[in-house]
């Protein structure tokens, strides 16, 4: 579908960085939001979506929606796959006190491709 990198509108903080190894130089001459939206929207509208993390990905996609004004229609089907993974692999987070069920701990997405013997995209769309 799209495979490459949204050049943010301010700098990548280095704490970003440390954790995705994705910095300014990176995204230097990337598209912005805007024209990747473009290209991105007609792919995906009205298909199921999978994504790493959906309610992280859909809460940041619908706020530079708003922001850039430009259409964002309900999503027919987002699914997170990280949650996916997380229910499928059993490990679950303590049981906080007076919490009826438990969480499904999530794992990196590095852990989950080595489970599968699958190489880790690296961050990347087409790779991930």
């Amino acid at each position: 579908l799209l495979d490459g990198l949204v050049k943010p509108e301010r700098p990548i903080p280095p704490g970003a960085t440390a954790v995705h190894g994705i910095g300014d130089a990176d995204v230097a001459d990337a598209v912005d939001f805007r024209s990747a939206w473009r290209r991105l929207w007609p792919l995906v509208e009205g298909r199921r979506v999978v994504v790493s993390n959906a309610a992280f990905d859909r809460r940041v996609i619908e706020g530079l929606c708003r922001r850039d004004r430009l259409a964002c229609p309900p999503w027919a089907d987002v699914q997170g796959a990280m949650v996916a993974y997380a229910d499928f692999a059993g490990v679950y987070d303590p049981l906080p006190a007076g919490e009826p069920t438990r969480s499904p701990r999530w794992h990196k997405l590095a852990d989950a491709c080595a489970r599968f013997g699958l190489p880790h995209g690296g961050r990347r769309a087409r790779g991930d």
